[in-house]
């Protein structure tokens, strides 16, 4: 009986641990980050691309608190590399949930066009198609570049990324 007390105590601490350092490192980073990104989206010259992205961050912003949960699990030299990340891919893909909604001459070739901003977050280099190819409206004032951009670069930073590079990869591309 006192084992069972000493790996629920175990338990109870790691739990804390985790909780100290989301509440006070990675919830604070996120944040950070999510209204660095709205301020961004603010910008945006398009209105229904603006709209988008304004929507996403003020409806999905749970998803991300949630997704950089994860970052507990990283040693604190990477953790704000992970949380940008996350925080860039998470951003993204709610925005362009939004966006591939909008009325579009041909939405399965704008969906592809749109979506591949996720498959090359996981791509080191500048190049980027034109993602907004099938879409009326163009203007995002680099929005949707530089959740791309944030994201290579974080994920780059990360010693272990190498390893895990072609399983991200081949799950953005789905």
């Amino acid at each position: 009986m006192a084992a069972r007390g000493c790996i629920s105590i175990a338990r109870a601490s790691a739990f804390a641990r985790a909780a100290r350092c989301y509440w006070l490192s990675v919830f604070p980073s996120a944040r950070a980050e999510w209204a660095a990104w709205r301020r961004h989206a603010e910008q945006i010259p398009a209105r229904a691309l603006r709209e988008a992205a304004l929507s996403a961050l003020a409806t999905k912003s749970d998803v991300l608190e949630g997704a950089v949960a994860f970052a507990v699990f990283v040693p604190r030299g990477a953790r704000l590399d992970v949380v940008r990340a996350i925080a860039a891919l998470e951003i993204a893909f709610d925005y362009l949930d939004n966006v591939v909604e909008l009325p579009s001459p041909d939405p399965i070739r704008n969906s592809r066009c749109l979506c591949q901003a996720l498959r090359s977050m996981s791509e080191p280099g500048p190049a980027h198609p034109d993602y907004y190819e099938h879409h009326a409206a163009r203007d995002d004032c680099g929005y949707l570049e530089a959740l791309v951009n944030t994201c290579r670069a974080a994920l780059a930073k990360l010693p272990s990324y190498s390893i895990v590079t072609e399983p991200i990869h081949s799950a953005l591309s789905r």
